[in-house]
């Protein structure tokens, strides 16, 4: 027979903590250590219960949970609260055994928004918490600009899209246009399959945003700059220039 895992619940007395005590406590892979600050009712459910452990904005709450790990030798902790999944996401490579959590930027994402959406929802109780909370969302990932989001959204194929993100909205309803005016009463396959008939007007988007930008856009954004914003910063230079030499005699 292996040996079962050693897992460490914490807070054990919360209602993750006894749910997880429901699931696991009779699995023959694993063993279950509650533990608790202060007395709650995982003493009773728990087998081996630890209590008195400090809060987690205490200064030693780290170093006694990697204490209860060498002493028992655990394998896993499993946080049972929500400030709890944080500290543990925040310290999980001190830890002296493995964490069962999502990854940090995840962990953080989802307590900002649980505290922030249900703020909006106490004040405004209606659509438009959820709106603001979507917003807010979107927000978050550009300005917390780390984990597995930013790395997708920073790759260099989304970068180079973005370039032409402009011309594509433009030219996507010239692309809907063709692909029902014309492509459709000509190609009897598009028809019969919807699926290409949003494949092709997608691909058409792109391959008119990418052609738009490089005959129009650019080309047009070069000429403002150089034949407008460039005398426009010369006059303004010039006109500070003599300004200056007025205040100097």
């Amino acid at each position: 027979m292996t040996n079962k895992k050693r897992v460490l619940i914490f807070p054990c007395g919360s209602e993750i903590g006894l749910e997880i005590n429901r699931a696991l406590a009779n699995d023959i892979h694993f063993e279950l250590f509650g533990a608790s600050s202060l007395p709650d009712h995982g003493k009773f459910v728990y087998k081996n219960y630890i209590e008195g452990i400090p809060y987690v904005e205490d200064n030693n709450f780290i170093s006694t949970i990697n204490n209860i790990c060498e002493e028992y030798s655990i394998d896993f902790i499993i946080p049972a609260h929500d400030s709890v999944v944080l500290k543990l996401a925040q310290n999980a490579e001190k830890l002296k055994a493995k964490v069962i959590t999502s990854p940090l930027e995840t962990c953080e994402i989802a307590l900002f928004f649980y505290l922030v959406n249900g703020c909006f929802f106490k004040v405004f109780k209606d659509t438009l918490s959820v709106i603001l909370f979507a917003v807010l969302i979107l927000i978050s990932l550009f300005i917390l600009n780390k984990g597995y989001i930013s790395r997708f959204l920073n790759n260099h194929i989304i970068l180079k899209f973005g370039k032409y993100a402009f011309s594509i909205y433009i030219m996507q309803q010239v692309s809907h246009a063709l692909t029902k005016n014309y492509i459709l009463k000509h190609i009897e396959l598009l028809t019969m399959h919807p699926i290409l008939t949003i494949w092709g007007s997608l691909f058409f988007s792109i391959l008119l945003g990418v052609i738009t930008y490089h005959l129009i856009e650019n080309p047009s954004a070069n000429y403002l700059k150089k034949n407008l914003l460039d005398k426009y910063d010369y006059y303004f230079a010039q006109r500070e220039r003599e300004r200056e030499s007025k205040i100097n005699i």
